[in-house]
């Protein structure tokens, strides 16, 4: 029964639903043509220069822009009685049609006549459209009795931003993110603003990051310039550099500044009655002038890794990343050969990855992975992958299979940890045909020692003998009193030349000292591994590498960096096999250095000799 009444009850209600839906289908319609008829303008204002002279000149600009800006009103000012007088306008128009969709942008110049001294606000100008009011910023500006921009000669009393100083020229750092976990990056733009004509460009120094792992981006040789409102200015912007920065330890952290250099090409000015002004004002017969400017440092909180969670075997690993691993084939034969790629791709510091621990069959001779990256710096992020190649030589038949190998990553999107595994991999090994090869035993020492002690000699000790008929000048003596003085003033003119060359060519000194320099690096080397100190190791193990190839090629301290070094060794044509272990040491210590967990301390005796041996290599091939 109360089934029966609950069924007519809803039965009553559906004329009600019926009634409702149009309603809401109409509320819904009307939302989306309002949604699409919403007008598209936008509204900036901008003054050529904040800091303005007493009765002087100065420009209010006024942009409205959109497809609708065609349409709207005439832009309504706000009032400056308080300190200036109106005096005149101007204005233009720019349509662009892109992909068919058309924008326009109307441009409307006003000019005052500042006349009150103090600070004052530019209230925002606003424009109509359709019922609607649209509206700019307000602009701060100050009114004093002698301003650093002069107006320009022909009485107009708008200012040229014609001076290199701070105001019409300068450089700034923003960053993507000021609150960071450890080995997340963080996206610094470097970007010149500017209202003067710069015609080149350079920095003056690279940054010492310190605690920080850099990756430039490249493609900023050439960069595009836009234009932007800052604080009520217009400025022209162009990024010129981008870099990727991974801080290595938690804390409060300090992105340095950045120096530049810029050329700025400055008019000059002829006296005020020359007949010549208007010809001698153009930019072609100014001149440059050189300007330094640098960023402002700055400030990044650096998280530590959460203690919940961690994995056991996470290395500090921060990005989202996969792993898989193959191999060339799944069937052998016994001592043939097989190769296992281990590859980690994605977004993160690729180079830091460590190797994940794969556990192999006791019948497989496993040899040392050959490690290769690839790094991409493209759409204003690091990603790539690293591979590891290892070399399996089966002893035995049998079926066997390779455990999946696992990899721990923090992902600070997620905030929280994350384990990838690989699949397991299954071989089949049966008997082959080839032999291993084994070293066979010799003689022992003993044995040796017997057969040479097993013919006995009448004489073991030659006399000497006088040759019948022998001169004087047939002795070695005799030539050795007649070669000796040449030699020796050929020593001393060598030597002296030698000093001289050292004096006043540095390239020849630095190449000499190069080797003296490298060893005591090595010795320092030394120390810090008696000393148990890996940082301390590696560090000087990479100033002995690169010190000693920036001396012997005369490379300049402050392009001491791997790219650059390898760049002159293939110019030197060095063996490839050396400079690959080259960039191979340089990079593990720059990991070994950077890395949470530092090397074991029996890898460095190993790693100390590699670089010793390869210094000697390149002493003689450079």
């Amino acid at each position: 029964m109360q089934e029966k009444d609950g069924k007519m009850k809803r039965l009553k209600n559906l004329p009600v639903l019926w009634a409702i839906l149009p309603v809401i289908g109409l509320l819904l319609f009307s939302s989306a043509a309002a949604i699409a008829q919403t007008p598209d303008i936008v509204v900036t204002t901008s003054v050529d220069r904040t800091q303005i002279s007493q009765n002087q000149r100065f420009e209010l600009k006024v942009e409205v822009s959109g497809k609708d800006a065609n349409s709207a009103a005439e832009p309504e000012l706000p009032d400056m009685g308080t300190f200036a007088v109106y005096r005149g306008s101007s204005s233009s128009q720019n349509i662009q049609i892109i992909n068919g969709s058309m924008n326009v942008t109307k441009g409307y110049s006003y000019y005052y006549l500042a006349q009150k001294l103090g600070s004052f606000s530019i209230g925002p100008v606003t424009v109509k459209y359709k019922d609607q009011v649209f509206s700019s910023k307000p602009i701060e500006v100050e009114v004093v009795s002698d301003a650093t921009s002069t107006p320009n000669q022909q009485g107009s009393g708008q200012a040229e931003p014609n001076a290199a100083n701070a105001e019409n020229l300068f450089l700034r750092a923003e960053v993507n993110k000021k609150r960071v976990y450890r080995n997340e990056p963080v996206i610094v733009d470097y970007r010149l603003y500017f209202r003067v004509q710069v015609t080149n460009y350079a920095f003056t120094s690279q940054p010492n990051y310190g605690d920080f792992w850099a990756e430039d981006f490249p493609g900023f040789e050439q960069p595009q310039v836009g234009t932007e409102v800052l604080n009520g200015v217009q400025y022209r912007v162009a990024t010129i550099k981008k870099v990727a920065l991974f801080p290595t330890s938690a804390g409060e952290k300090t992105i340095p500044a950045q120096g530049l250099e810029a050329s700025v090409r400055v008019r000059e000015r002829r006296g005020r009655r020359d007949i010549f002004d208007s010809f001698f004002d153009d930019p072609f017969f100014g001149r440059n002038v050189a300007q330094s400017v640098q960023s402002e440092p700055v400030a990044i909180e650096v998280l530590p890794f959460p203690e919940a969670g961690r994995p056991v075997d996470f290395s500090g690993a921060v990005g989202q990343f996969n792993m898989a691993a193959k191999v060339d084939r799944n069937a052998a034969k016994t001592n043939e050969a097989i190769s296992l790629k281990l590859t980690i791709s994605g977004a993160g510091n690729i180079k830091i990855l460590e190797q994940p621990q794969l556990r192999f069959p006791d019948a497989f001779e496993v040899y040392d992975p050959k490690v290769s990256e690839s790094v991409d710096r493209s759409n204003s992020r690091i990603s790539g992958s690293k591979t590891y190649e290892f070399l399996l030589i089966p002893r035995r038949a049998g079926a066997y299979e390779i455990p999946a190998a696992s990899f721990s990553y923090f992902d600070p999107q997620q905030q929280k940890y994350r384990t990838i595994t690989t699949k397991p991999i299954t071989l089949t090994i049966e008997q082959g045909d080839k032999v291993a090869s084994s070293v066979g035993s010799g003689f022992s020492k003993e044995e040796v020692k017997l057969i040479g002690e097993d013919i006995r000699y009448i004489e073991k000790v030659v006399g000497s003998f006088d040759i019948i008929g022998q001169k004087f000048y047939h002795l070695p003596l005799f030539w050795v009193a007649l070669i000796a003085p040449m030699a020796l003033f050929l020593t001393s003119f060598y030597y002296r030349s030698h000093q001289d060359r050292l004096s006043t060519n540095v390239a020849y000194a630095r190449s000499r000292k190069a080797q003296k320099v490298a060893q005591k690096q090595l010795k320092e080397a030394r120390s810090a591994m008696t000393a148990n100190d890996v940082a301390r190791f590696y560090s000087e193990c990479a100033n002995a590498l690169t010190k000693f190839v920036g001396n012997k090629l005369n490379v300049d301290d402050a392009a001491l960096i791997t790219d650059e070094l390898v760049a002159r060794l293939k110019q030197r044509h060095v063996s490839d096999q050396s400079i690959e272990l080259y960039q191979k040491l340089l990079t593990e210590c720059d990991f070994r250095r950077f890395a949470s967990t530092g090397a074991p301390i029996e890898a460095l005796p190993q790693f100390y000799t590699k670089v010793k041996d390869l210094l000697a290599d390149l002493e003689k091939a450079l």
